[in-house]
């Protein structure tokens, strides 16, 4: 159902289907319309004549309008308010218990119906049970008794009180909690509660918030659910994600006379708030390596190189051996900022010719000050070796020679020298002259 439907009951009628989709609904029509089903539509009700009455239950909030009731003995599931002519009756044509998942208003000039006929309450007497904030202070209370006062069956009014939250705390220790450890987070009543499923309690823990399930407590005034820090989570101050963060997720907290608790929280970081209760760091972070770098990326002989590896947060136990080094080795690991940046220094290796290098750490060797253990691998930027030296062929254009003649000698290097002089030669009867690099590629010698 989209929209808002208008139901025109002029005669009783009763609706036993479910009511779903996103729209409203209407009841005018003076007569009287029954809703037996659990119906889940999603907008609001207005009861604008005759009489609603709720045995199944709703979804959304109620509006009661000048001259229409409201009544029943199911359940409402938003906020409910009659405004002034209107008539909250709970129970139908008897006592019974109305109850409202949401705050009860009843405005000034608005009326309470109650059957007051025993001691017992839905049996005996009308009751409305409001989980939510009550404000019936401009109501006027019309009770229709089948007792006689004075007989000895005179009943006294009283206000029941449901359970409230005073206030959340944990068992667990002020302290830092990394990945895996366990904190036990209690939510303390009023009076004693009772439990039936499972109900929740969601946590502020960064990016993702986590749900805790119920854990023990029923039949006291302290109800306990577990939390496991999980990867990813964060919080400086551990506390719950709002005042309406604990659900009942299908089941019920209720006292002895079956009054639904209040699930209102105490606002997050004021009084009575987990956040104010307890210091609770969450750190649920891997430590990780954010970059590798190497002051210099082109190395030959004799040359070395500074290896930066800057970390997320500070970690402990980095080694040697966590590194994978291509064509050299690491030596000097340390740390001067308290291990968040490393610094270790990077000889190549002998007789290297190779474009294409890496090294590449394993973050599972460290861990973070919560003692959270690192995950996956990081590589370095690319760098160049050349450790391999030159070597040389020599040729000589004519190799016999008579006085008076001389001879061109060819010397083909593997690769581009420079500082080639005549002192590098030993000649054997005879000299060199002229020395110049050729201006051509000379042509390789099979």
């Amino acid at each position: 159902m989209t929209g808002v439907a208008t139901i025109n009951a002029g005669a009783a009628a009763t609706l036993s289907g479910v009511i779903g989709g996103s729209g409203g609904l209407t009841k005018s029509g003076s007569g009287n319309l029954t809703l037996s089903a659990s119906n889940t539509n999603l907008g609001n009700i207005t009861v604008a004549a005759g009489t609603l009455v709720v045995d199944g239950s709703t979804n959304s909030a109620t509006t009661v309008t000048g001259g229409a009731t409201l009544a029943g003995s199911g359940t409402l599931g938003g906020d409910v308010v009659v405004q002034n002519g209107g008539t909250l009756s709970p129970g139908g044509g008897g006592a019974g218990t109305l109850t409202v998942n949401g705050n009860l208003t009843l405005n000034a000039g608005s009326t309470l119906a109650l059957d007051l006929n025993g001691p017992t309450a839905g049996t005996g007497y009308d009751r409305v049970v409001v989980n939510g904030a009550v404000d019936v202070s401009g109501a006027t209370l019309a009770a229709t008794h089948g007792y006689a006062a004075g007989s000895g069956n005179d009943l006294t009014l009283t206000a029941p009180t449901a359970p409230t939250v005073t206030s959340v705390s944990s068992s667990t220790a002020n302290g830092t909690y990394k990945i895996g450890d366990t904190i036990v987070v209690t939510v303390q009543f009023s009076s004693t509660v009772n439990v039936t499923g499972t109900p929740t309690l969601t946590l502020e823990t960064g990016t993702t918030d986590r749900v805790l399930n119920y854990l023990s407590g029923s039949g006291s005034d302290t109800l306990s659910f577990s939390y496991t820090v999980q990867a990813g989570d964060s919080s400086a101050d551990l506390e719950y994600a709002s005042t309406s963060a604990l659900s009942l997720n299908g089941g019920t907290i209720q006292d002895g006379a079956s009054q639904s608790a209040v699930l209102i929280l105490p606002t997050p970081g004021a009084a009575g708030s987990l956040g104010a209760n307890k210091a609770l760091v969450v750190d649920g972070i891997r430590p990780a390596a954010i970059s590798i770098t190497l002051s210099d990326n082109a190395l030959s002989i004799g040359q070395t190189a500074t290896v930066t590896v800057t970390f997320n947060e500070a970690v402990l136990g980095l080694d040697i051996a966590d590194f994978s080094v291509a064509n050299g080795s690491l030596s000097g690991l340390s740390s001067s900022d308290g291990g968040l940046t490393w610094t270790a220094t990077f000889t190549p290796g002998a007789d290297v010719s190779d474009a294409t290098n890496l090294i590449t750490l394993n973050n599972t060797g460290v861990m973070d000050q919560a003692g959270n253990a690192g995950s996956g691998t990081i590589d370095s930027n690319n760098y160049v070796i050349d450790t391999q030296r030159p070597t040389a062929v020599i040729q000589i254009a004519d190799s016999t020679l008579k006085a008076g003649q001389s001879t061109t000698v060819t010397v083909t290097f593997s690769e581009a020298v420079t500082g080639l002089t005549t002192a590098d030669f030993s000649v054997a009867n005879g000299t060199l002259s002229n020395l110049s690099p050729r201006t051509t590629s000379p042509i390789p010698l099979p």
